[in-house]
């Protein structure tokens, strides 16, 4: 049994994990029991530990358990302060920027050192009344950290840097029972604990050259969307749904390769800055064997995709309030990829209360397509003659304070996997997320 004795304060706090798990399962009971659905919950410091065994690298397993023991031990001072008011919510417990605070001035020292962390729990709950194969409610959370450390301030060694991110995620994949094309939610994938990129980079040629070794979640450097945060369904919330079934991409860790290597370009530009865009043009390419419609191998596939992320309009120069617009599409061969095109287009207004600056209201589209090869072949076999999928969404973040996020969100599938058989399904639900 792990105790908080076997482990290391930050400075003289004491007692870390004993205090800083008890207030983490606290927040995850809280979260279920608003939700009210049964989701499994988080494994506790020791399970985390005893799980790293799995892991195939030594060098994985010691970075993992580093992560997972900062997260859990947040210092005892902030969490003190926590237990010793029970008076009720304090002016300063509402404004400081992190649920544990500042671990009594530590973390303001280590970023002045150049050690910076970054840790969250995040949480989907949503169900659908109608429509779809099955009517039923999911879940899915999650609990990542992350630490950078920037030699710059720490030794004075000009443009080298250390990053590493570990998390836990368990849940269930509503958009599977539902039989959507788009996920319902962006944090779906697999059940796991795992280091997801770590990586050493160095810079060169004063900024514009940087080379990174280590291990790498792809998705973290192309193919990503903009305005990710704004919206929950998987498409806009995060990347391209088909470029996992496409081209061999891996959901442990995101953006690892499976099969073959891919080979992959992206190219950006970036304009303005009282009213700034981003647009932005790729493509990979993987030489691994791809199945047709009838099961046939053939040699390799490709994936081409766009975006273009633009502010609309600004009431104040230099101001992030204001409309928000993004579109975006990928293309991949029919013959070979089921799910062969997808459109993505939405909006967002930051701030759209002038006393709520943090606040958002957000609207999407998502238009998923069957190839014509694969919807006539299944149709051949006597399935039905699919064809496209139309997802909505609109939802509002309310930063209730700047730790903690409610995202409630109404989602609305028409042909549901593209099957005009099934009915149409409305989805309903919200996101929660802390900082910790």
């Amino acid at each position: 049994m792990l105790e908080a004795r076997d482990v290391p304060a930050f400075g003289s706090a004491s007692a870390l994990l004993v205090v800083a798990m008890k207030n983490k399962n606290v927040l995850l009971d809280l979260s279920r029991s608003f939700f009210n659905l049964a989701i499994r919950p988080c494994s506790n410091t020791t399970t985390f530990l005893q799980s790293l065994a799995k892991f195939r690298a030594q060098t994985q397993n010691i970075l993992l358990c580093f992560i997972l023991l900062l997260m859990s031990g947040a210092p005892a001072e902030a969490q003190n302060a926590l237990a010793s008011d029970t008076s009720g919510p304090s002016p300063e417990l509402s404004s400081r920027r992190y649920l544990f605070g500042d671990w009594g001035g530590e973390r303001s020292a280590l970023a002045e050192k150049g050690i910076t962390f970054d840790f969250f729990y995040i949480t989907d709950m949503q169900a659908n009344p109608s429509g779809g194969l099955q009517q039923t409610y999911a879940g899915w959370e999650r609990t990542r950290g992350t630490v950078d450390i920037n030699f710059d301030k720490m030794i004075q060694w000009q443009g080298l840097s250390f990053h590493a991110t570990g998390l836990w995620q368990s849940g269930r994949n509503l958009g599977g029972k539902i039989g959507t094309l788009a996920n319902p939610s962006d944090l779906v994938s697999q059940h796991s604990t795992r280091l997801d990129s770590f990586w050493v980079q160095q810079l060169f040629l004063h900024n514009k050259l940087r080379i990174r070794a280590g291990q790498l979640a792809g998705l973290d450097f192309y193919g990503n969307q903009e305005y990710g945060g704004t919206w929950l369904i998987e498409p806009l919330g995060y990347a391209f749904g088909n470029l996992f079934s496409s081209i061999y991409e891996s959901f442990n860790p995101a953006g690892t390769i499976r099969n073959s290597p891919n080979f992959l370009f992206e190219a950006g530009y970036l304009m303005g800055k009282t009213y700034p865009g981003e647009y932005k043009l790729g493509g990979v390419y993987n030489g691994g064997k791809f199945p047709s419609p009838a099961g046939l191998e053939s040699s390799a596939n490709y994936l081409i995709y766009g975006m273009a992320s633009q502010a609309l309009f600004r009431p104040d120069a230099g101001s992030n309030r204001g409309l928000d617009a993004t579109i975006g599409f990928d293309y991949s061969p029919g013959d070979v990829s089921r799910e062969n095109v997808q459109i993505t287009g939405g909006a967002r207004i930051n701030a759209p209360f002038a006393r709520r600056p943090k606040d958002r209201i957000g609207t999407g589209f998502v238009y998923s397509k069957i190839s014509d090869p694969f919807r006539n072949f299944e149709a051949l076999l006597g399935g039905p003659l699919l064809g496209s999928e139309k997802a909505f969404e609109l939802d509002y973040s309310l930063q209730v304070t700047p730790y903690f996020l409610v995202q409630p969100t109404f989602q609305y599938y028409a042909n549901v996997g593209g099957n005009p058989s099934l009915s149409n399904a409305p989805v309903l639900g919200f996101r929660t997320k802390i900082t910790f």
